[in-house]
C-alpha cells in the first residue's frame, strides 16, 4: 500500500525551495530500516506564535529573493553591459553558491549556533546583499549613469552582493523549514499539516509577488526609451506598430522593495527573538562530522585489513567500521547513500531547469511583447503552474490512473519528468529557430534584435516544465527521503539540493557556447541530453524494461 502522509505531496511539490521542509511523521515502509518515527498520539492544539513569526519571516525571504534574482539577467545586460554568455556564467556561479551554502549553514547551526541564531545571521547577509545591490544600481554611486559602469560601484557592488546574498539564501534554506518543526514538536499530526501547507503556500506567495513585481518597478521608474510594440497581445496582421515609452534604468526600485520586504521580515523575526517566543535546540554537533569521522574510520579499517593480510571482502566499504563507535552513523548512512543513487541523474535536469532564469529571459527579449511586460515577468507563468496544478496532479491525475490500475511508482515519475523537461527545452530551441527566421529579426540592427515572434509563445515552455517539476523533483525526493533512515533525513535534503549546485556547474561549463547565434543548437542539445538521461535511469531503475529491451533485441 502507500504509506505516504498527503503532506508529503503537497511540501515536496512546493518545488526546489520547500523541498527542505520536514515532512510529517509517517510510518515507514520498512520500521527496522527506517528507525523510530514520532507517532500520531499527541493531542491536536492551537499553532504556536512562534510558528506565525517564521512563516511571515519565509515569505518575506523568498519575496526577496526572487524579487530580486528575477531581474539580474536583465540588469547584466541593459546596465552592467554584459553579453549573454557572461551573463549566463555569473548566474550559474550565483545559483551555485546559493545551494552550496546549505550545507555551511547547517553545519553553523548544528555545531555552533543553534538554529535561531543562525536563521538571524544569515537573514543579516541577505539584507548586506539586497543593500549591496540597491546602492550599486543607484544613479548617485555611479560615475555617468547609466553608462560606464565599470568605472563606479555597480560592478564590485553586483558581485558582493552575489556573495552575501548567495550565503543569506543557502544558510536560511537549511535551516527555517526546520526551525519551523522545531515549534510544533508537541502539536498533533493535524496542527503539523497545516502548518507546512501554509509553509509552502508562503514560498510560493512571496515568490509570485517578487515575480510579479519587481520587474513593473523597474519599468515605470526607469529612464524612458521608445521602442515599437504590438499593443496588447498583438497587432492585427498587417498593421502598423505604435511606438511606446518603456524601461531603462529603474533597477535601484527592483532591488529596494526586497530589500524592504526583507527588513520587515528581520524586524518581526527579532519581535520574537525578544519575547523568548522561538523554541531553539541548543547545538548538539553536525551530523556531517560524525559522518566525516565514520567513513574515515571505515577506509583505515579496510587499509589496516589488506596490510595485515586479513582482507575479507564485504557488501560495502561503510562496513568496516562495524564494531566501533561509529557503527550506527556508518550503517545509516551506507543505507543514504544508497537511496540517494537516484540524484546522480539530476545535475543535467537541473542545468535545463535553470535556463528559465537565465536564457529563456533573453529569448524573451527577442519577442514581440506589449509595453507594460518585462521579459522576466513571464517567469510568473512558471510559479503559477506549480500552485494550479500541484492540486490537479494530488487529487485527480494520479488518483484517477490509480483507479485504472496504472499506479506510477516513485522511479517512474522521474524518468517521466526528465522527458517533459526534454521536451520543454527542446520547444525553446523550436521558439528560437523562429525568432532566427522571422524577417524582422533578420532586418533589425545586431546589437538590438527585435522579431516579430510573440512572446505568449514562451508559456507552454514554462507550464511543461512546471509539470516535469512535480514528477521528476518530488518523485526522486520522495524516494530517497521514504528509504533513508529516520537520522539522515536532513542529509538526504542537503544531497538533493547539492545537486542544482553541480548542475550550476555544468552551466558554467557551457557558458563560453552561450552566444544569440548558438542558441538554437543549445536548446536543442540540452533537449536531446535530458531524453538520454531519462532513457539512461530507466535502464538502470528498471530491470524489466531493460530486459524487454535485451529480448527485442
Amino acid at each position: 500500500g502507500d504509506h505516504r502522509n498527503p503532506l508529503t505531496t503537497v511540501a515536496m511539490a512546493a518545488g526546489r525551495d520547500s523541498l527542505v521542509a520536514p515532512l510529517s511523521p509517517v510510518k515507514p515502509r520498512n520500521d527496522e530500516e527506517m528507525g523510530l518515527v514520532k507517532k500520531d498520539t499527541e493531542e491536536d492544539g492551537a499553532w504556536p506564535p512562534s510558528a506565525f513569526f517564521i512563516l511571515i519571516v519565509e515569505f518575506c525571504e523568498r519575496l526577496s529573493y526572487y524579487g530580486a534574482t528575477i531581474v539580474f539577467y536583465p540588469y547584466m545586460k541593459n546596465m552592467l553591459g554584459w553579453d549573454q554568455s557572461m551573463q549566463n556564467a555569473m548566474y550559474n556561479v550565483f545559483n551555485f553558491w546559493a545551494y552550496a551554502t546549505t550545507v555551511i549553514g547547517g553545519f553553523v547551526a548544528d555545531t555552533w549556533t543553534g538554529k535561531v541564531r543562525a536563521v538571524f545571521g544569515f537573514c543579516v547577509c541577505s539584507v548586506i546583499g539586497l543593500s549591496s545591490l540597491a546602492l550599486s544600481s543607484a544613479p548617485f554611486t555611479w560615475s555617468n549613469f547609466p553608462y560606464d559602469a565599470e568605472k563606479g560601484y555597480a560592478v564590485p557592488g553586483f558581485i558582493i552582493a552575489i556573495f552575501f546574498l548567495g550565503l543569506g539564501t543557502g544558510g536560511i534554506k537549511s535551516n527555517v523549514s526546520t526551525l519551523m518543526a522545531d515549534q510544533i514538536g508537541n502539536c498533533g499530526p493535524g496542527v503539523y499539516s497545516a502548518v507546512f501547507r501554509w509553509f509552502y503556500w508562503s514560498i510560493n506567495l512571496g515568490a509570485f509577488i517578487g515575480v510579479l513585481t519587481t520587474p513593473v518597478l523597474h519599468k515605470e521608474l526607469g529612464e524612458k526609451k521608445d521602442i515599437e510594440d504590438g499593443g496588447f497581445f498583438a497587432p492585427e496582421i498587417g498593421a502598423p506598430k505604435v511606438k511606446y515609452e518603456t524601461d531603462g534604468t529603474g533597477y535601484w526600485a527592483s532591488f529596494g522593495m526586497p530589500l524592504c520586504a526583507f527588513f520587515i521580515g528581520i524586524l518581526v523575526f527579532t519581535v520574537g527573538y525578544i519575547r523568548k517566543l522561538y523554541v531553539d535546540h541548543p547545538p548538539k554537533g553536525s551530523l556531517l562530522t560524525e559522518i566525516y569521522h565514520a567513513s574515515m574510520y571505515a577506509r583505515k579499517a579496510r587499509k589496516d585489513a589488506i596490510a595485515c593480510g586479513k582482507y575479507v571482502p564485504r557488501a560495502h566499504w561503510l562496513d568496516w567500521a562495524e564494531g566501533s563507535e561509529y557503527a550506527d552513523v556508518a550503517h545509516d548512512f551506507k543505507l543514504t547513500l544508497t537511496a540517494s543513487t537516484v540524484f546522480f541523474s539530476y545535475p543535467v535536469y537541473w542545468l535545463c531547469y535553470n535556463q528559465m532564469f537565465s536564457n529563456l529571459v533573453e529569448q524573451a527579449e527577442l519577442m514581440d511583447r506589449p509595453s507594460w511586460l518585462a521579459p522576466e515577468s513571464l517567469n510568473v507563468a512558471g510559479t503559477l503552474s506549480l500552485i494550479l496544478l500541484i492540486p490537479v496532479f494530488d487529487k485527480v491525475i494520479f488518483p484517477g490512473l490509480k483507479k485504472c490500475g496504472y499506479e506510477m511508482s516513485l522511479l517512474t515519475r522521474i524518468p517521466v519528468g526528465y522527458v517533459f523537461g526534454a521536451v520543454a527545452i527542446s520547444y525553446c530551441g523550436f521558439l528560437e529557430y523562429m525568432i532566427h527566421q522571422d524577417d524582422a529579426y533578420k532586418a533589425s540592427p545586431k546589437d538590438n534584435r527585435q522579431s516579430d515572434v510573440l512572446c505568449w509563445y514562451q508559456l507552454p515552455a514554462y507550464v511543461i516544465f512546471g509539470v516535469s517539476e512535480i514528477f521528476a523533483s518530488v518523485g526522486g525526493l520522495e524516494y530517497a527521503y521514504t528509504k533513508a533512515p529516520q537520522t539522515m533525513k536532513s542529509v538526504v535534503m542537503s544531497m538533493f539540493l547539492l545537486t542544482n549546485s553541480f548542475g550550476s556547474v555544468l552551466g558554467m561549463i557551457i557558458s563560453p557556447v552561450i552566444k544569440p547565434e548558438n542558441m538554437v543548437e543549445v536548446y536543442l542539445s540540452l533537449g536531446g541530453v535530458l531524453l538520454l538521461n531519462a532513457i539512461i535511469f530507466a535502464l538502470i531503475y528498471h530491470p524489466n524494461l531493460r530486459r524487454k529491451l535485451c529480448i527485442c533485441c
